[in-house]
Order: structure tokens, then C-alpha cells, then sequence
């Protein structure tokens, strides 16, 4: 759901990776970090984590996602969860930016619109 909303929001362009490891060297044999999917879209780097619910991000997923922000330099991270209740994803988004420091990137923590993509 999380790659259909930003597909259906796409207006020029839209391309992805899903479940990315990242290595810290060349060598390494074992990853550093994962992110669930690496995106473009019109133009824009995106970097996202998804989890079933809100509640499922904890302040180490959210310090090792900041990591990883730190050294892609993404435009956009998108939080996104199945199912949160009202208010949890700013709250959210706040937790998320806390970690990020000085790092500007656009931060979007989301509960994805299920779409009938049927036609």
C-alpha cells in the first residue's frame, strides 16, 4: 500500500527498490543497516521504513534510520504503518526528527489509503 500511495501520487516519474540492504564497505559480509524500500519519485530520493503498526517503530529503529538518512542523504523518509490511531503519526514524525538532529530532510510518517487498484 505504502508504494501504491506514492505511485498514485506520482506525477512524473516513479521508480523503486524494495528491502535494501546497505553495507558499510565493499567487503563487509554482513549489512550495516536495511531500509524496507529506496524510491524516486518526480525526482526526488525517497528512503522508507514500514511497519504494521505506529506503536512498532521504536527509538532504536528510529535512531538507526536517521543513521542510515545521515549517510544516503535522502530528500524525503516516509514512516509508514498499517494501522495508527489518531495523532500518533506526528507524533511520530516529532520522535523521528529528534534523531535527525540538524539533517534536513522531509519527514512523512503516514498510514497508507487502500485503493481498489483493480480496474
Amino acid at each position: 500500500c505504502t508504494l501504491g500511495h506514492l505511485l498514485y501520487e506520482a506525477r512524473d516519474g516513479f521508480l523503486f527498490v524494495p528491502s535494501v540492504a546497505l553495507f558499510a564497505t565493499p567487503n563487509s559480509s554482513s549489512p550495516d543497516a536495511e531500509c524496507d524500500f529506496l524510491a524516486i519519485v518526480d525526482g526526488r530520493f525517497v528512503l522508507g521504513e514500514v511497519k504494521t503498526s505506529a506503536n512498532d517503530f521504536s527509538e532504536d529503529d528510529l535512531r538507526r534510520l536517521a543513521g542510515v538518512c545521515t549517510r544516503l542523504l535522502p530528500d524525503k523518509c516516509v514512516l509508514s504503518a498499517y494501522r495508527a490511531v489518531e495523532g500518533q503519526t506526528a507524533t511520530l514524525e516529532k520522535r523521528f526528527k529528534a534523531h535527525l538532529g540538524d539533517l534536513t530532510v522531509d519527514v512523512c510518517a503516514m498510514v497508507p489509503a487502500r485503493r481498489n487498484w483493480m480496474i
